[in-house]
C-alpha cells in the first residue's frame, strides 16, 4: 500500500524535529533553561503577527524576531538583574500579548494564528522540509564540534569561566540555535507545545543512564518514538497531531516512571 505523500512529508518533518530536540534538550535541562524555550516560543507567535501585519510570510517574521529575542534573553540572563522567573512572566505573556494585538490589527488575513499555536505537521511543503533539513545540520554540527565547550557553558559556567576566553560567545551561540529549534517546531507541534519535546525526553531517559552521550541518543530514540506515535494516532483516532505527539511522550514518561520504580524495588 502506498503511503501518501503529506503523511510521507510528516513522518521526515517528525524525524528532522525528533533530532532537534533530542540533541538540544539535554543542553536545555542541564542549563536549567527549560523555561527559555517557551518564552522563545512566545516571542516567535509575536514574530509571526508582525510578519502578518507587515505582508510577508508570517514564519520569517517569527525568524527574525526570535534571533533577535534570544540575543535579548541571553544579555538579560548574563547580565541583568531581573529574577528568572520574572523575566520568564515577562517574556510568556508579553509575547502573546504582542501577538494577540497583531492579529486582531490583521483579522482579514488568511492567516490562521491557531497553526503556529499547535502546529501543523501535516500540511507541509517540500520548502518548509529543506529549511528544516538546512537548520538540522547547522544545529547538529555546531552541538557536535562544540560539544564539550557547551557542557561546560550550561553545566559548570562558574568552573569553565576562567579557562575559556569564550563562554559567553558559546552561549549566545546556544540560544541562536536553540531558537532556529522553536523556529522549526513552531510550524510543526507550535509555539504552545514545542517546550515539551526538548524537556519530557530528558525527563525520561535520564534515570537510565549516566553519561551524557547515551543521554542525547535516548532522548533522540524517545522523541523520534513519541513523533511517530502521535502521526499515527492522530490518523487513526483524528485527533490534533501536535497533541497526540506530546501525550505520547506524557504517557511513555509514566511508563518509564512506574518501570523504573519497579526495577528499583
Amino acid at each position: 500500500m502506498d503511503i501518501p505523500l503529506f503523511i510521507q512529508d510528516a513522518l521526515i518533518a517528525g524525524t528532522l524535529l525528533a533530532l532537534l530536540a533530542g540533541i538540544l534538550g539535554p543542553f536545555v535541562v542541564a542549563g536549567r533553561q527549560s523555561v527559555a524555550s517557551d518564552m522563545l516560543a512566545h516571542l516567535a507567535l509575536a514574530g509571526v503577527g508582525v510578519g502578518v501585519v507587515a505582508g510577508f510570510l508570517p514564519e520569517y517574521g517569527a525568524l527574525l524576531v526570535l534571533l533577535a529575542g534570544s540575543v535579548l534573553l541571553w544579555a538579560l540572563l548574563r547580565y541583568g538583574r531581573i529574577a528568572p522567573d520574572a523575566l520568564a512572566m515577562f517574556f510568556l505573556t508579553g509575547g502573546l500579548a504582542v501577538a494577540l494585538v497583531f492579529f486582531h490589527m490583521a483579522r482579514n488575513s488568511t492567516v490562521s494564528f491557531e497553526s503556529f499555536l499547535f502546529g501543523s505537521i501535516l500540511t507541509l511543503t517540500t520548502h518548509d522540509l529543506w529549511v528544516m533539513t538546512i537548520v538540522t545540520v547547522t544545529a547538529a554540527g555546531f552541538t557536535l564540534l562544540s560539544w564539550h565547550r557547551l557542557l561546560g557553558v550550561v553545566q559548570i559556567p562558574e568552573y569553565i569561566e576562567p579557562y575559556s576566553k569564550r563562554p559567553a560567545l558559546y552561549h549566545l551561540a546556544f540560544m541562536l540555535v536553540l531558537a532556529l529549534v522553536v523556529w522549526v517546531g513552531l510550524t510543526t507541534v507550535g509555539g504552545l507545545l514545542v517546550g515539551a519535546l526538548l524537556v519530557i525526553p530528558v525527563l525520561i531517559v535520564r534515570p537510565y543512564v549516566q553519561r551524557f552521550t547515551r543521554l542525547t541518543i535516548g532522548c533522540v530514540l524517545v522523541s523520534w518514538a513519541a513523533v511517530i506515535a502521535g502521526i499515527v494516532s492522530s490518523l487513526l483516532v483524528d485527533v490534533p497531531t501536535s497533541s497526540a505527539i506530546v501525550l505520547s511522550l506524557i504517557a511513555l514518561f509514566f511508563v518509564s516512571s512506574a518501570l523504573h520504580r519497579f526495577v528499583r524495588q
